[in-house]
């Protein structure tokens, strides 16, 4: 069941930070004429709240802010998306701060986060009655992400796509990191194939680190 789903998007082209666009590529596979780059062994990523998870497993997919609603978390995760739209739409430097305090201490947060991303991506094969991986399942599910461009403080944007990271910053170099959701630092909402790693997770990028 589709619960609370209005068809809206966060960000846009023009976004601050990255300006993605575009279905997010497929799960797995393998990235060439891209560099690999890898995870830190030792890293743990912020908590994610596990009962929660359940019961956004539950809903299936929807809306995240009708879900937050119902399930009680309304106030925080209206605060949260405003965080992120001050860095996605306005590039406000103190914005990534700002969102790494809550993706750190709202564990309740980083999950809706992730479940926003999941059902972005399976919205239209559950509308068309097509089969999809629970949320549960796609949380341990590694993914290719593409990153062009260096190192930067807190979190790093990748996309799904290669195309789409090497678009962003205009180059025909880019790296590759293989992920699980549970890795991720968080998803940036705006629909478009973009995610969040958080920098000290990231071990190696290209051959320049």
């Amino acid at each position: 069941m589709i619960r609370g789903l209005r068809f809206t998007t966060k960000g846009s082209r023009d976004s601050g930070n990255f300006g993605h666009e575009g279905r997010p590529g497929q799960v797995g596979g393998s990235a060439p004429s891209a560099r690999s780059g890898t995870l830190a062994g030792w890293y743990r990523p912020p908590g994610l709240d596990e009962n929660l998870v359940n019961s956004l497993a539950a809903e299936d997919v929807g809306d995240a802010t009708y879900v937050a609603e119902q399930l009680g978390y309304a106030s925080e995760w209206g605060a949260y998306n405003r965080d992120v739209q001050r860095w996605t739409m306005q590039a406000d430097p103190d914005a990534k701060r700002d969102i790494e305090s809550w993706i750190r201490t709202q564990p309740q947060v980083r999950a809706l986060s992730l479940y926003e991303d999941w059902s972005g991506e399976y919205t239209k094969d559950a509308i068309a009655g097509k089969s999809y991986p629970s949320f549960q399942k796609w949380l341990d599910t590694p993914q290719i992400l593409y990153r062009s461009g260096g190192r930067s403080d807190v979190f790093m944007s990748f996309a799904r796509s290669k195309r789409v990271a090497m678009d962003a910053t205009n180059t025909d170099e880019a790296w590759w990191i293989r992920a699980s959701l549970r890795q991720w630092f968080a998803a940036s909402g705006t629909g478009a194939g973009e995610v969040w790693l958080a920098s000290e997770a990231i071990e190696t990028l290209g051959e320049n680190y």
